[in-house]
């Protein structure tokens, strides 16, 4: 689903996602410019697992209220994720 003009979000669930597909959903925004997923989970990772529609809901929200600051964010996650793994 587009949720921007550079941001699409994939919802998906069943076997092999990290939801159910009912009550719980995998999510993963993509970055339109770049074609590559954004950082959307504070451990770093581009999927949001297990999340209800309550909270697909509320990150769809801040995308579209405010896609800088959500771009912005993502970005930040990235960057402490790789300082992290260099100083390990």
């Amino acid at each position: 689903m587009l949720l921007t003009d550079n941001m699409t979000i994939s919802i998906i669930g069943g076997d092999g996602a990290y939801g159910d597909g009912q009550k719980s959903f995998e999510v993963c925004v993509i970055d339109n410019i770049n074609n590559e997923p954004l950082t959307i989970s504070e451990s770093g990772g581009d999927v949001l697992g297990w999340q209800s529609k309550e909270q697909i809901d509320q990150l769809i929200k801040s995308v579209i209220d405010d896609p800088g600051k959500f771009r912005a964010d993502c970005d930040m996650r990235m960057l402490n994720n790789v300082m992290e793994f260099e100083e390990s």
